[in-house]
């Protein structure tokens, strides 16, 4: 398989990092933009403060038809293997189509700082099937129950200096303008978009911590296609095992943060809305398992179906 033909922007993207070749803004097609997001290491054993600060390499460039989906970010480490593939979430609808590849750790370069660190505190994050960094075992056994907050700090890191490379300048306005014209409406009645897969939101985002008392405290960003705003969803907490059924956790408490409400425990979404954020908090004698040493896994539950992330 030739990289450059099913994946050519982030191989140019690679390839113009090696080289020395990537520019500080986007002024061209073809260009690749670059800079570094910070990650801040815990100290093994879990104590406190920092070990260190490592500066992994952030890659941004032009999509091309060929990559597949636009708008997603790929994150590897030393192998140069793609960990985690994601989409962008809360980006402006003006923004034109991109490839992004975060290198962290040793593929970050020999003069990233701490990267020898970073490539042991990543490689403890991965599962043994090595598609995301989170909370294993291994991570809280090395480090501490909540070592793996550091790695949804880098993931806030790394969206926000995307949307950042990405967003087109503001024009400024002429004198005597900045007012809009009225929109034209044809007809008056509204047809309500019918349920299909192809509207069905999407969770997109998940941060989790671990609270004192031993409660997940998650907030989730949903991603809405158009005519998804229809749907109602309902959030359901579950344990992650690697077989068998996964125990399911009550919610104590669970609302809407922004472009929605909770309504009977379901996600009532606000119209028009392309993205939605809620928070829940778990009941923790509903905890089957002690919640230092496990996963957690967030369903969009809806009538017709389930959708997880």
């Amino acid at each position: 398989v030739d990289p450059t033909v099913t994946q050519p922007s982030r191989t140019r993207a690679l390839r113009a990092f090696l080289d020395g070749t990537t520019v500080e803004q986007l002024t061209e097609s073809g260009q690749v933009v670059a800079t570094t997001v910070p990650l801040s290491l815990p100290v093994v054993g879990g104590g406190r403060g920092s070990a260190g600060q490592h500066h992994a390499v952030l890659l941004v460039t032009d999509a091309e038809d060929m990559d597949g989906k636009p708008n997603r970010v790929v994150a590897m480490r030393g192998n140069r293997m793609t960990v985690r593939d994601a989409s962008v979430p809360g980006l402006s609808l003006s923004v034109n189509p991109f490839q992004a590849v975060l290198l962290a750790g040793e593929a970050a370069g020999p003069r990233a700082p701490y990267a020898a660190e970073a490539e042991v505190f990543l490689r403890a994050a991965e599962p043994p099937e090595h598609n995301k960094w989170g909370q294993t075992e291994e991570l809280t056994l090395t480090y501490s129950p909540s070592a793996y907050r550091r790695i949804a700090a880098l993931t806030r890191e790394t969206n926000a200096a995307i949307k950042q490379l990405v967003a087109r300048p503001k024009k400024k306005s002429k004198a005597g303008g900045g007012r809009l014209a009225p929109k034209l409406t044809v007809g008056t009645r509204t047809q309500r978009a019918r349920l299909s897969a192809a509207t069905l939101p999407v969770l997109d985002e998940l941060d989790a911590q671990v609270l004192d008392d031993g409660a997940w405290q998650v907030t989730g960003e949903i991603r809405i296609p158009a005519g998804g705003h229809v749907w109602r969803l309902a959030p359901v907490a579950k344990f992650e095992v690697r077989s068998g059924p996964r125990p399911t956790i009550a919610w104590a408490e669970l609302v809407g943060v922004e472009n929605c409400e909770v309504v009977d425990d379901a996600l009532r979404f606000a119209e028009k809305a392309r993205s939605a954020t809620f928070r829940g908090v778990t009941d923790p004698t509903t905890h089957a398992v002690r919640t230092s040493l496990s996963g957690l896994v967030v369903e969009l539950r809806a009538a017709e179906g389930e959708v997880s992330s």
